[in-house]
């Protein structure tokens, strides 16, 4: 998952953590410090860093798998 299709898809999630980031920049305190965070995975998403070594992209793999499977 993570070395075929969410490579991929970089540029899509991406957009999707500056989106979010975006959106929390404009909540209170821990949100903004949230939205900090998320832009920073968004920037090394598009560094070409190894998606492996990204936690959360782990975690949408992971989500992704499960969500599969539980298709029936």
């Amino acid at each position: 998952m993570l070395g075929g299709y969410l490579r991929e898809r970089r540029a899509f999630w991406a957009r999707a953590c500056a989106m979010s980031a975006f959106a929390l920049s404009l909540g209170g305190k821990p949100e903004r410090a949230m939205g900090r965070n998320l832009a920073l995975v968004g920037r090394e998403i598009l560094s070409g860093a190894p998606l492996e070594h990204i936690p959360l992209m782990r975690q949408i793999a992971d989500t992704t798998v499960l969500a599969f499977e539980d298709r029936g």
